[in-house]
């Protein structure tokens, strides 16, 4: 399935703010209830998701970015340095 650019980049925002909606639902309901630790433990999972998926994307552009800088390098030739040094 294909996504907008726009929904794609904001998925990790997405997953952080379901997270703290979770977080904020388990802390208003008294903590001994099943359902809030329910919540809680849901707003560490989405959380950690964030958290991960941004790590992800941020290691694979960073490689991109390596391999881009790694493929545009100039190898110059002995002799041509040589004649550029003469001039």
């Amino acid at each position: 399935m294909l996504l907008s650019e726009g929904v794609y980049k904001r998925i990790p925002l997405f997953w952080m703010i379901v997270g703290l909606l979770f977080l904020l639902l388990g802390w208003s309901g008294a903590m001994e209830s099943r359902v809030s630790l329910a919540y809680v433990a849901l707003a560490i999972l989405c959380i950690g998701r964030s958290i991960w998926i941004y790590q992800a994307r941020w290691k694979y552009h960073r490689r991109n970015q390596v391999s881009i800088v790694r493929d545009t390098m100039v190898i110059k030739h002995p002799i041509a340095e040589n004649l550029k040094n003469k001039h």
